[in-house]
């Protein structure tokens, strides 16, 4: 994940141009994300500094340095897996057509889509309600 022991792990963004980074900067999901995954790449760094410190300076218990270590495994695991996401994106915008740059997207299932406008649930029923109504008449 990283080139050597204690550094930051890499953003998916170190394989783009800077004019790709640019462009999938402009879409609100990607932007929005990339600045929550930055946050997170900034905790995974103050982790590894503590579990480094904690291991070698401060004479922590065992236990100690092993829950230190479980919640730097958890903080990587979590980086990698909205990495994973904001690459899918990433390459959605840059790839096909697909999607244009101001579309509102959404993750699904693990794959990206247009993000849906939310009906309540009165207005869905009323709609299936008439939609029924008319079919039978």
């Amino acid at each position: 994940m990283s080139k050597a022991e204690g550094d930051p792990p890499y953003l998916h963004s170190r394989y783009l141009s800077t004019a790709q980074q640019a462009y999938c900067e402009q879409n609100p999901a990607y932007y929005s994300r990339l600045a929550t995954l930055k946050q997170l790449r900034t905790e995974v760094g103050h982790a590894q500094s503590m579990l480094g410190i904690g291991q070698h300076y401060t004479g922590a218990s065992r236990t100690k340095v092993a829950s230190w270590k479980q919640e730097l495994h958890d903080l990587e695991e979590r980086f990698m897996v909205w990495d994973d996401e904001l690459a899918g994106l990433a390459e959605a915008l840059l790839g096909k057509p697909k999607f244009r740059i101001d579309d509102n997207l959404q993750l699904v299932d693990g794959r990206w889509q247009w993000k849906l406008p939310h009906f309540s649930t009165a207005e869905t029923l009323r709609g299936i309600v008439e939609a029924c109504l008319l079919t039978a008449i």
